[in-house]
Order: structure tokens, then sequence, then C-alpha cells
């Protein structure tokens, strides 16, 4: 039977202690739990295991090594084997109580010699690293308590020639036991040496009905938000220790922290973060007074605020995991998501809210600058105290378009999302057209969307909230408050009430009317680049070209920053009084204590860096800069209204248009992005046969390359746009198309099958219907 059992492969998993009697477990509870306490305290371990500054970061019971009552994990790297003995007596048989315990130590130094580290403890053991610790209660006998602890604590120091004749006996018996167990161990144990293992093992006691649990809450109390909890808290620890004991599981002290707070006892935050934590309080305090100004409806001396119906589906989606709101530009994402992190701060929750656009930073250590903190973000959000859920709000992560700065932002976002416990959330903001190009943004947020009242069906499989435009309730709830608009809408038309359902136009509109502009003037705008237009003459034209100029500059400043503020110095210079001017205006906003400004709304730097900068007539110069990193997805949306402008200035076959966008969307060395921006306008603005005729005439008269690539490309977004919006694509023009490129079907074959079986699909859901 004896050669049956060795031959057996060699079983780590220890079988000591899971069957051990009910005040075993306890005081080996007691003696994790007041490891745990000087993790939480972030203080030292005992100094008698010349172990250094390194402080316990996680514990392990009953584990799969031979020492396995009690592992604790330290910040140094290093590990404490604890063995836990209520009561222990001298004895010199390999058999005995004292004689298991120097086999597990002997097991764990045969492992840890031939180990690989999967475990992190399995590796050879380190002097100033690593303690093999025997914890014995005040029962154990004098022998070991006393003379063993102080006859190892002196064997370590060297200081053999001052053992007391007691201590001497026992040391002499204790290498004995050890090398008997060596030598019974044969093969298995062969190279290791008794006086390699003994500087290791220290003997601590224990006695957690006196002194030592007075010293445990006594230095739990130093944690605690109130300082008279430390013993209920200490008794705590010792039920989770007995309870993950027979669990064979573990928990790092940000775990146990947690612990303690979802049981209701409040913790505070580690020391040397606390200053991080009130530092980002006041930041959120800052950036969400920022945001308010854009749930605001100024109307005069009047800010009017609309409750809107896509906040409720963010705060309720947010209660079950991370999220991202997505929604055209204008359409109130910032507003909503101010309104969302400030109903979860008044539910008790605790809160980080962050302006993306603020954010000056392409490295970790360069964000924790920027924010003022002496720690990463990350981590700083890891050791944040308390245990109900907690969130991570990002605006504007369109914004990090800026190549600088994305790859950042998202990697926070991945690993704020994988911390342990899963407590915080991160619930984020980003323009619609950023996301459908972003990859990896949408694999951040996989998953089922939340709410089928809040969708976007491109993004079936990304956990997200579509922020619409205005309701139509929402609409008439602001129309009620403000009179002039609503006559100025009963005026204008359709068109112009549509271009109302978007809340920055609605601004727009309602400043205007502040401004003087007569009701009437707005009856002929049909799109958001016509609006614009009129804000544009009524706030910067009558400044002169130096206001041009400084919006130029700023506008330049911005994109060679990679950031969506320029200084003030540069965007001002040359241009005497234009940026105070545009201030006043309301174009641009001062920010960072005067010394950068921004522009009130994205909107208003993409409609200036579409009229100032981007030339459709120039295409190499346009080109050339949309070559740089991160360009495209830049200045895509400022693409977007120079077209628009191009449209709206053509003659009615739209040919100076589409010239523009076969030399964008069918260019073979275009940004990407830049290209399928260019073909969604161009898929969006024809609605008559007309519309089409400059096109055609460009296939006819030179059927070059660059035409028939143009068309596949708006083919595509075409096809895409009728998916999405089946009841609102005027269909004559796309018809005329198609017949209009029959000629060219050898050039043009998979485009045209493509629209040809489009326009077939919606005659016949059509006709279903």
């Amino acid at each position: 039977m004896a050669d049956t059992k060795e031959n057996k492969p060699p079983r780590t998993f220890a079988t000591g202690g899971g069957n051990a009697t009910a005040s075993g477990v306890t005081f080996q509870a007691s003696v994790g739990a007041s490891f745990a306490v000087s993790g939480l305290a972030e203080t030292p371990i005992d100094p008698r295991l010349g172990l250094g500054q390194a402080v316990p970061v996680a514990l392990r019971f009953e584990t799969e090594a031979p020492v396995d009552d009690v592992l604790v994990e330290l910040s140094s790297g290093g590990w404490v084997f604890v063995q836990g003995k209520n009561s222990l007596s001298s004895s010199e048989s390999t058999d005995s109580e004292l004689g298991k315990t120097c086999d597990e130590f002997i097991r764990l130094w045969e492992l840890a010699t031939k180990g690989s580290g999967q475990h992190g403890w399995d590796r050879s053991l380190q002097a100033g690293s690593d303690a093999l610790l025997i914890a014995v209660g005040p029962q154990t006998s004098g022998t070991i308590k006393y003379d063993l602890a102080s006859a190892l604590d002196k064997n370590r120091s060297g200081a053999l020639l001052t053992l007391t004749d007691p201590e001497k006996a026992i040391l002499d018996r204790f290498r004995k036991l050890v090398q008997d167990v060596i030598a019974k161990r044969g093969d298995r144990a062969a190279g290791i040496h008794v006086e390699d293992v003994l500087p290791f093992v220290f003997v601590f006691t224990y006695d957690f009905g006196g002194p030592h649990r007075t010293a445990a809450t006594a230095w739990l109390s130093n944690v605690l938000v109130q300082p008279s909890a430390a013993p209920a808290a200490f008794a705590l620890l010792e039920t989770e220790c007995a309870r993950r004991m027979s669990a064979r599981d573990g928990a790092s002290i940000k775990g146990v922290r947690a612990l303690l707070a979802s049981s209701g006892v409040a913790v505070k935050a580690p020391p040397q973060f606390e200053r991080d934590i009130q530092t980002m309080r006041q930041r959120t305090l800052e950036v969400a007074s920022r945001l308010a100004e854009f749930e605001k409806t100024r109307s005069g001396s009047e800010n009017l605020t609309i409750k809107r119906e896509a906040s409720s589906a963010v705060v309720s989606a947010a209660t079950i995991g991370s999220l991202v709101l997505i929604g055209d530009p204008g359409v109130g994402k910032s507003a909503i998501i101010n309104d969302a992190a400030r109903q979860m701060q008044a539910a008790g929750n605790e809160v980080v809210l962050l302006a993306v656009d603020q954010l000056d930073v392409g490295t970790q250590e360069g964000l924790s600058g920027h924010l003022g903190l002496l720690h990463p973000l990350v981590t700083v959000l890891a050791n944040w105290p308390g245990a109900g859920p907690a969130y991570l709000f990002l605006d504007a992560l369109d914004a990090s378009r800026f190549a600088k700065s994305e790859t950042l932002i998202r990697n926070i976002m991945r690993e704020v999302m994988k911390l342990e416990g899963g407590r915080w959330r991160v619930v984020a903001s980003i323009r619609t057209f950023d996301l459908l190009v972003g990859n990896e943004f949408k694999a951040l947020f996989r998953d089922v969307p939340p709410d089928p009242n809040f969708v976007d069906q491109r993004f079936s499989s990304v956990r997200h909230v579509r922020v619409g435009e205005w309701t139509d309730d929402e609409l008439a709830q602001l129309l009620a408050k403000i009179p002039s608009l609503a006559t100025a809408l009963e005026l204008g038309g359709a068109k112009l009430a549509d271009l109302a359902h978007v809340p920055f136009n609605t601004q727009l509109l309602v400043e205007l009317l502040s401004d003087g502009t007569p009701a009437e003037q707005f009856g002929d705008l049909r799109s958001q680049a016509q609006l614009m237009d009129l804000y544009w003459n009524r706030r910067i034209s009558p400044f002169g070209n130096e206001a041009v100029q400084c919006l130029r500059q700023t506008v330049s400043v911005m994109i060679d920053r990679n950031r969506m503020q320029a200084r003030s110095v540069d965007a001002g210079a040359g241009t005497a009084q234009a940026l105070d001017r545009m201030q006043q205006q309301g174009v641009l906003v001062s920010t960072n204590s005067g010394r950068d400004v921004a522009f009130r709304h994205h909107i208003l730097f993409d409609y200036v860096a579409g009229r100032v900068l981007i030339d459709l007539e120039d295409q190499t110069s346009l080109k050339d800069r949309l070559k740089g990193s991160g360009s495209g997805l830049l200045l895509a949306p400022a693409l977007s209204f120079a077209l628009q402008h191009l449209w709206d200035s053509s003659d009615a076959t739209r040919s100076a248009f589409w010239q523009g966008v076969c030399g964008l969307a069918g260019g073979p060395s275009v940004d990407p992005v830049a290209r399928i921006a260019t073909a969604r306008v161009a898929a969006e603005l024809p609605t008559v046969e007309g519309d089409m005729e400059g096109l055609l005439s460009m296939l006819r008269a030179h059927g070059a390359d660059t035409a028939f690539e143009c068309v596949k490309q708006v083919v595509g977004a075409m096809t895409i746009r009728l998916e999405d919006e089946v009841d609102e694509v005027a269909l004559e023009p796309w018809a005329y198309l198609a017949e209009g490129l029959a000629p060219y079907v050898s050039s043009v074959a998979w485009p045209l099958r493509t629209l040809v079986a489009t326009l077939l699909d919606r005659r016949d859901r059509d006709a279903k219907n």
C-alpha cells in the first residue's frame, strides 16, 4: 500500500485544515482578518517578518499550496504562507502536528523550486520577500511560542551565541525534525538543505481574545468613517474569512473594502487616494456646470429646460450596465448625459463626469497631470470607497477623433469596465457617424440594446440608447413657453418645423428671434447649413474680415493642436478685438481660466471649418489636408457643411456639386472616412430627377474611372439610407439614375444591380402596404 501511495502523481492541494475543528477554523479566520486589516490600513506587514514596506494586497484561503491555511499576497510581489494552529506542542515525530507543518514547508519548497510561477507563489522563495509563518494561539506550549520563536529569530540574525539553553534545545530538535522530513521525502526533496529553509520560518503568537483583537480593531478604526464600528467590522471580516475558507476562495483587499461597504460599514478612501478622489469630485462639479448650459434653451433673459424622454431610458439602462448614447449632431446628447449623471448622483451613486473635448492628452501620465491626479484615473476609480454601482460618464467621445487621445480614452473605458467586482459602469456619448466608423468603440459596448424605443437598427449588437430630435410633445412644451418661436414655425412651414426638431437648431432660431430677426426670414430655410448661414450673417458678418480671420485661426490652431480648444493668444493674434467680439456673440467661449477658447458647440466648429478651411474647388489642397492622421474623421462633419453649401449654390443639374463629390468619393487616394462622409451627403440630398443630371453628364462626357467609383460609393450609401429611413427617401432621382446608367453597365454592373434590386424591393414593400 505504501508503494502504491508513493507512485501516485504529486498532489499540491492541501488536505489538512478543511475538516479542522470549529475553534481551529475560527483561529485561522481571525489570523486572515488581521492581515486584511493591515491591507485596509495600508500599513506594512508585521516588521518582525523583515519584509520591508510590503503591504497585503490579497488573501487566499485553503489554497492549492501545501502551506494552505492563508496565503497573503504582498504589494512587493512576495508571499506570506501561513499555517494556523490554535494549539501546538513540541514533538520530534514527523507524524505530529509540528511534523506535519514541517512536511508542508518542505513540500512547498519542492514545488516553489520547480514551479513556473503559474499560481504566483510557485517560484523560488526569496529572502526579504517571502516568509513561512506558523501562527499559533495562546494555548500553544511555551516551548513553541517563546523558545522556538526566539531561537528562529536568533538563527536568522546569526546571533547563535546568545541562545539560551531551552532555545538551543528546541532549535536543535526542530532542525532535526525538518531534516527527518527531508529524508522521509527521499528523492523528491533532493537538494533541499535545512539551513536554507530555517531562515524563512517564523512563529507568531496571536491572542484574539485579548491584545491582538484590540490591536486589529484599533487599526481598523482608522480606516472607517465611523471608528466605533471597528469591533463589529472585524467580526464581519472574521466571518467572511471563515466563509471563504470553506469555499477555498480568496479576495483582494479592494474586494474586502467593497465587502465592508456593501455590509453598511463605510470605509474611507485609501489615504494616498483621498486627494485624488476629492479632485475628481470637484472636476465632476465643474464639468456638470458647463454641460448644464446644453440643457437650457435661452430665450432673452430666460433659461428654459425641457425634460427629455431619452434621459429616463439612459438612467434605466445604466443601472444594469455600461452603454453608449448615440445621435446626430445637435440632438442634445451632452444635455442628456449631464441630466442622467445628475439623476444617478441624486440617487446616492458615485459619479465621475468628464468631457472628452476638454482632455488635451495622449498618455495615462498626461491625463493624470491634466486632471491634477497623483495616480492614473483607473487606479483612482479602483480605490474609490463604496460598494454600490458607480458611473464614469464621458461626454463627446467623438472629440477623441483626434488620434492623440482616441486610443487612451478607449483603453480607459476598457480598463474601467474590467475593474474587480464590476462596480463601475461607463456611460459615454458619441455622434452616430463616429460610431459607424469606430469599430473598436462598438466592440467595447457589444451587447443587446436595452430599450426598443431608443434603438438605431444599424447597431443591433451594441448596447446603446439613440438620442433623437425633440419629440412632438417635447417641442410642444417648448413652443408653449416661447410664443415667438411658435409663430415663426407657423410662418415657415413644414421644412422649418423639421429643422426646429433638432435642439441645436431650436436654440439658434430662438437666438436669432431674440436678436430681432423677423420671423418671415425663416420661411426660405431648407437646411441646417442655411440656418447656420443666417446665424453667420447675424453674429459674425457685422464684424468684417477680422472676425472671419479670427475664426479661421481658431479652427487652424485646434486642428494643429489636435484638440477642440485653442490658445487665446493664438486664436486672436492680429485680429484686434475680434476674439472678444466672437465671445460676446456666443460663437466662442472662454475655457481654462481664460487661457483657451472653444466653440460653444461642436457644430459651430464643423460649420466654421467647412466654411473657411475646406475649398471643394481646390481638390488637390483638400486631399492633402485630409491625409493627416485622423483628419478624415475630424473634418467629416465640416466636409458635410461644405458639400451642402455647394449643393445650394449649384445650378439645377447640380453639376458643380457632383464634380466635387466625384473628386472625393471617386478618388483613389482620398481618406476613406472622408469618402464615406461625402457619399453619405450625396445620398441624402437628391429629391428630384434633375438632381442627378450633373452626375450623368459627367459619365456621358468623360466616362472616367473616378465617376464610376463615385457611383459605386453613392449607391452604397443610398442603399444603407433606404434601409434606415424607408419612408423618407425620394425614389424618383434614383430610378432616373438607374436608367441613365444602363449604357455603362460594363463599368457599373455591381452598383447598378444593387440599385435596381433596392428599388424593386422598395416597390414591392410599398405595394404590400
